[in-house]
């Protein structure tokens, strides 16, 4: 009699187990996009060449020319609110390498645009520091789209809107949204910002180093390139 048991490949337990180390390199791997990103985010510069500004200078970016390019793009378009894909990736990241899974994924990814849009709109509704180096604002230019078309819209209906009462729903929306995309708990949210402002603080302090490592390799290089004068 013909059965439709399937002969196991792998021993038991070594599947398994095999599938858990997947997801933990799945996770590190998003962690690592995370503290990437993050490192492309804190050293953006206007300066450094992308898609809309050619510069022929050295680039200042910590993750090179991609991280210029990445992080440009982020900023442009959404604004700080961009930097929210740093915690989404790490919180997503900790979640498939502590827990080996993550809890309604396709809902986590599915409010993910909406609650960095949400945000940006509550960004664009404040207003830039002086050294802000963006002309789109803090929400970015999708934030200051989605801005004015609410706006018309509203208009439109012959229903007066208050830009400020427009941006406070933005953000009461945003925040539940995000806690639900990223999923964690109180207490981890607490640990996440004391460890988040731990790792702030180093990676300022190694930034400088390497900022003053490269003045002093461009140093060398400037008095190795010029002649020597014999007399």
């Amino acid at each position: 009699m013909a059965t439709n048991r399937r002969t196991a490949f792998l021993p038991v337990g070594v599947e398994q187990y095999m599938r858990d180390k997947a997801i933990e390199g799945a996770g590190l791997a998003l962690i690592a996009v995370a503290i990437t990103l993050f490192a492309a985010l804190v050293s953006y510069s206007p300066s450094d060449p992308s898609l809309n500004t050619a510069s022929g200078q050295d680039v200042r970016n910590l993750i090179g020319h991609t991280g210029a390019y990445v992080s440009d793009i982020i900023l442009q378009s959404l604004g700080l609110a961009g930097g929210l894909l740093v915690p989404v990736a790490a919180g997503w990241g900790w979640r498939l390498w502590q827990d080996h899974s993550l809890s309604r994924p396709w809902l986590r990814v599915g409010l993910l645009p909406l609650g960095l849009l949400t945000t940006a709109i509550a960004l664009s509704g404040v207003r830039a520091p002086e050294a802000w180096p963006l002309a789109a604002g803090l929400g970015g230019y999708a934030g200051a789209w989605l801005t004015g078309q609410l706006v018309m819209l509203f208009q439109d209906l012959s229903l007066p809107m208050d830009i400020r009462f427009l941006v406070a729903a933005a953000a009461i929306l945003a925040l539940p949204i995000l806690f639900i995309v990223i999923g964690f708990s109180g207490a981890e949210w607490r640990s996440g910002a004391q460890r988040t402002a731990g790792l702030v603080g180093r990676m300022r302090h190694t930034a400088q180093r390497i900022g003053r490592l490269r003045e002093t390799l461009r140093g060398l290089m400037h008095r190795v390139r010029q002649p020597v004068i014999r007399g």
